[in-house]
């Protein structure tokens, strides 16, 4: 059923809009159901039981999203399925047992025509007939008799059958919605009738009266999950996809199985990496947080982050908290946590559930047993994994190296909706857990390397956790960097990365002798390892031994031979050694070959050779690079009226001059006039840099 359903989803996806053909590099999660699907005990399992008396409550109508596109009634499929799952052509087999049991009621229908209920008398016409009669139609009172007879349950659930019967061939049946108020009338807090009358509202379009019913579901039973479906169904076919996806996000969860949830989860993560390789920033980091949404409970990334603060004793949480609020990113505390204290985090944030997270307590029963131990397991990777991914994510945007994360990074800073810009203290959060959940050297490195950049008055101003076996000193972003390198090097004492990255922390800190030893291990695990290669070179030269480090720079370039910071080293430690063997020459000036010959010029202004050469090379193509940095990035548009970012430049330009008041018209297109030199792509001007300079 699983394998079928996540196939739906795709078949659906493949009706969209045709998109240019792309084959990213993703991780292909497991075969599993789309959210839409979650609520269902099976494949529509419950269809079968649809008359048992014990279920009568709890019946579920689904709205057909198909029907406007197939209004021939013999291609309808049962009311029961969830169209929006499955394709025209599938039929499956919970499909022709509802189809079965439908002929089974009008047969039973037909019965009932000679066997009136109990207690009441009526003429003798057949039961289909008087319903199908517009003079039986006009006469309500002999209905709501009807209806008010004795065994009354009994005798509405018919009429509702038969009303399921009228929707399943023919959803606009003249007589169903007249039928289906007279129900709601005699009935009105009966969910199953308003369901039924949410799905018929939808076949005529009529999308208002469709959220009505749907509503007056959830203000009786707010956990009615068919109406969360429904409702979200609706709001898709009146082009509010984002907010449908909200109401289906919230009905999955509360049926969803908990060995279920590593499924679903990287379901979620397959969606983001696919939407990142296409380009959708902001839609990638939107699929992660579900992701992580799903483990911890409903908690939102932001919730998690305020719920670390609050756990170290974060005074502005605390008080936010009393007040039933929570603080947004750009007003969250800065946390800085020790090694030891990060990989207890689940324990010291979330205590109530016992060093686990949240949304994975139910699989803590089956643990025990080897499918629930696994799912765990998976469960705590997969999350691991997200976060690791978000946090790169994240690390982008704050650092933006392409207009398209440039782009995302802006959209995220004007959003609405709360979650605003990346920030620090969502960042470190991420890695946090990550290694809680799943302790690696290369989180521990990533961490250390991030800490290393906080400066003196950042790590002064944030929120630390006393540390009971040492005593209270502060804490700064060098200190906890070199911590975390030395924790990682304990759960991998041969990683080439920490031991490089240790060695440049001990570098800055003025012990060169020491990052001597560090680089000298990184290469004797990795001798191909060119970034520490030429690290071990840069020291070896800072200590005075420049011609010591020539080898090691020649050894990485050997290695890595576009590799900047080698070939310049190199190129600066033969001159601070007078060895001009292989240096050649630029443009019409004497080269010298890689034997120490002497060459007088050739007169060529654009001859290039040798290692001077080869840096004269590396600086064009950086200033190339920057050149073209931020190109289109007048061309963004900022708002829903199209305007660009050129346009409020100017905008902004006449305003700040205090020319606005007159000819500001004139002012404004002179220079849009002007910015739109940038316009030309085909030449390189700098577009990126000319902006921040303005």
């Amino acid at each position: 059923q699983y394998q079928q359903l996540y196939q739906q989803y795709y078949h659906e996806q493949s009706q969209q809009p045709a998109q240019p053909q792309y084959l990213p590099s993703i991780m292909v999660p497991p075969q599993s159901p789309t959210l839409a699907s979650y609520f269902f005990e099976g494949s529509n399992g419950w269809v079968n039981h649809y008359y048992d008396p014990k279920r009568r409550q709890y019946l579920s109508t689904r709205v057909d999203p198909q029907y406007h596109q197939r209004q021939q009634p013999q291609q309808h499929q049962e009311l029961h399925q969830p169209q929006e799952l499955h394709p025209h052509q599938h039929q499956n087999i919970a499909a022709a047992a509802a189809a079965q049991h439908q002929q089974q009621l009008i047969h039973q229908m037909s019965l009932k025509s000679s066997q009136p209920p109990h207690g009441y008398q009526y003429p003798g016409h057949d039961f289909n007939q008087l319903l199908s009669s517009n003079q039986y139609l006009a006469s309500s009172g002999q209905l709501h008799s009807l209806i008010n007879a004795e065994c009354t349950e009994e005798w509405r659930e018919s009429l509702l059958q038969y009303a399921h019967t009228l929707y399943s061939t023919n959803p606009r049946n003249t007589m169903l919605l007249w039928l289906l108020h007279v129900l709601h009338n005699a009935y009105p807090m009966h969910l199953p009738t308003l369901l039924l009358l949410a799905c018929v509202y939808y076949t005529y379009q009529d999308y208002q009266s469709s959220l009505r019913y749907n509503h007056l579901i959830l203000a009786r039973d707010p956990n009615y999950v068919e109406a969360m479906s429904n409702i979200g169904t609706t709001l898709r076919s009146m082009g509010r996809t984002s907010d449908a996806e909200q109401w289906w996000y919230q009905a999955a969860p509360k049926q969803l199985p908990a060995h279920q949830l590593p499924r679903l989860q990287n379901l979620f993560y397959a969606k983001g990496n696919l939407k990142y390789a296409l380009g959708d920033i902001i839609g990638a980091r939107r699929e992660y947080e579900k992701g992580l949404e799903l483990v911890f409970g409903g908690i939102n990334l932001v919730g998690i982050a305020n719920n670390i603060a609050l756990a170290c004793g974060s005074r502005a949480v605390i008080e936010a908290t009393q007040y039933g609020k929570i603080l947004e990113p750009s007003a969250l505390p800065l946390v800085l946590l020790q090694p030891e204290q990060a990989i207890r985090i689940i324990h010291i944030a979330f205590p109530q559930s016992g060093g686990v997270l949240p949304g994975l307590v139910g699989l803590t029963a089956s643990a025990a047993g080897k499918e629930g131990g696994s799912a765990l397991q998976q469960a705590n990777q997969t999350t691991s994994t997200i976060m690791l991914t978000l946090a790169k994510l994240f690390q982008d945007m704050m650092s933006p190296s392409t207009p398209a994360i440039a782009a995302a990074a802006a959209a995220a800073a004007a959003s609405a909706d709360g979650k605003g810009s990346p920030t620090m203290s969502l960042l470190l959060p991420l890695y946090y857990i990550s290694l809680a959940l799943h302790p690696s050297p290369s989180t521990a490195n990533n961490l250390g390397i991030i800490l290393s950049n906080i400066n003196g008055a950042s790590a002064t101003m944030a929120v630390t956790l006393p540390n009971a076996q040492q005593p209270q000193q502060p804490v700064t972003g060098t200190m906890l960097a070199m911590q975390y390198y030395m924790y990682g090097l304990q759960l991998d004492p041969r990683h080439p990365h920490l031991y490089t990255n240790l060695g440049s922390l001990l570098k800055d800190m003025g012990h060169l002798n020491e990052a001597v030893c560090m680089y000298e291990k990184a290469v004797e695990y990795n001798p191909q390892f060119d970034v520490a290669l030429a690290n071990l070179g840069n020291a070896i030269k800072d200590m005075g031994r420049v011609q010591d480090s020539v080898q090691w720079y020649k050894r990485a370039v050997e290695v890595n031979p576009n590799f900047v910071d080698a070939v310049c080293g190199l190129v600066n430690s033969l001159g601070g050694v007078c060895d001009w063997r292989g240096r050649g020459g630029v443009g019409d000036e004497p080269t010298v070959d890689q034997y120490g010959n002497f060459h007088p010029s050739v007169g060529d202004k654009n001859a290039r050779s040798g290692w001077i050469g080869r840096v004269v090379e590396i600086v064009g193509k950086q200033l190339d690079d920057g050149a073209v940095w931020g190109v289109g990035i007048l061309k963004t548009r900022l708002d829903a009226q199209g305007k660009s970012l050129g346009e409020r430049l100017a905008e902004l330009l006449v305003e700040a001059n205090g020319l606005h008041e007159n000819g500001s018209d004139h002012l404004v297109q002179l220079w849009s006039k002007r910015l739109a030199h940038y316009s030309d792509t085909q030449v390189k001007k700098n577009e990126g840099g000319w902006v921040i300079r303005l």
